[in-house]
């Protein structure tokens, strides 16, 4: 099988530090993939080499089945790349730069430019912008505009650094509804976040620290790390719970219970303890005015993972 990225021990160094360490990725064609972590876990180095921005010290790594080190103008076009920082011409109109855009992207013919300028403009829902100049627009604007930028020549694998950072919520919504179209048409998408909320939407998640990482799976899989499934959350009618409660559940379920933001939150491994906990309540005769579940989210397993790593260190 080929793969639409895939890398071996890639490393990168700046003197003493080493920003990524021997990352080892393979990246099928048709998903997106989010390289989480938080700033300065080695995402934007990462990025940096795959594009061929950023020469590795050590491994191999291969975008569209091209070696990242031997790219050319050609094989870059391929490759939409969305920066961290706008790159945009502060002095030129919305529609002016993702025209730009697509000619340095392998658009010459001007009427196919202005097409797929248009096309991508009203997908991205930007027509009321496109003919002010970018420094007169909002951040989350201008965003829109970078991400314009970035995939206006239909590029087989879109490198997204951190694309919705700092703009709200609606907004966000609208770019990962767009991403989510682009994967469906079959596109490539690896995108970077801090936001660990967001890559519950990925196929793929690779959770990055310190340069290396430290965890890839499905959001499903990764949950599996974390010794319980879910959580049992029940608000009491009484605003307290004896130790003696908790004790009981913990020793005939054979889980963890603990007193938290006025529920009792009981870590589960499967539904039939959920029926066991239920039922010792009601024999208890304790009142409940709210029973709801939780699933376990990728930022505790991701700080798990972590607190691992550090007490593996020592």
């Amino acid at each position: 099988m080929s793969y639409a990225v895939e890398t071996l021990r890639l490393t990168k160094r700046f003197g003493k530090i080493t920003a990524v360490n021997s990352v080892s990725i393979k990246v099928p064609y048709g998903i997106i993939l989010g390289l989480v972590g938080p700033n300065g876990a080695g995402k934007t180095t990462f990025l940096r080499m795959l594009v061929g921005i950023l020469k590795p010290d050590e491994g191999k790594g291969f975008v569209l089945g091209k070696n990242i080190e031997r790219l050319t103008p050609k094989d870059r076009t391929q490759i939409g790349y969305m920066t961290q920082h706008k790159a945009l011409y502060m002095d030129l109109t919305a529609r002016e730069n993702i025209e730009y855009f697509a000619k340095i992207n392998g658009i010459i013919d001007p009427v196919k430019r202005r097409e797929l300028t248009e096309e991508i403009i009203k997908l991205l829902e930007i027509t009321e912008w496109e003919n002010i100049l970018v420094e007169h627009l909002s951040g989350g604007t201008q965003q829109l505009v970078s991400l314009a930028c970035a995939l206006v020549h239909q590029p087989e694998l879109m490198i997204l650094d951190e694309p919705t950072v700092g703009i709200n919520p609606m907004l966000r919504e609208k770019f990962w509804k767009r991403f989510k179209e682009l994967r469906n048409i079959g596109k490539t998408l690896i995108i970077t976040t801090h936001y660990l909320e967001e890559a519950e939407r990925c196929d793929i998640v690779a959770l990055m620290h310190n340069g290396k990482i430290i965890a890839l799976g499905t959001p499903t899989k990764l949950k599996k790390i974390i010794q319980y499934k879910k959580s049992l959350i029940l608000t009491l009618v009484e605003n307290k719970v004896p130790n003696q409660l908790l004790n009981t559940i913990e020793k005939i379920t054979n889980t963890t219970a603990e007193w938290k933001n006025n529920s009792l939150v009981i870590n589960v491994k499967s539904y039939k303890q959920i029926i066991k906990i239920l039922q010792l309540v009601e024999k208890l005769n304790i009142k409940v005015l709210d029973i709801k579940t939780k699933e376990p989210t990728l930022n505790e397993v991701f700080m798990k993972l972590v607190s691992h790593e550090r007490g593996a260190m020592k």
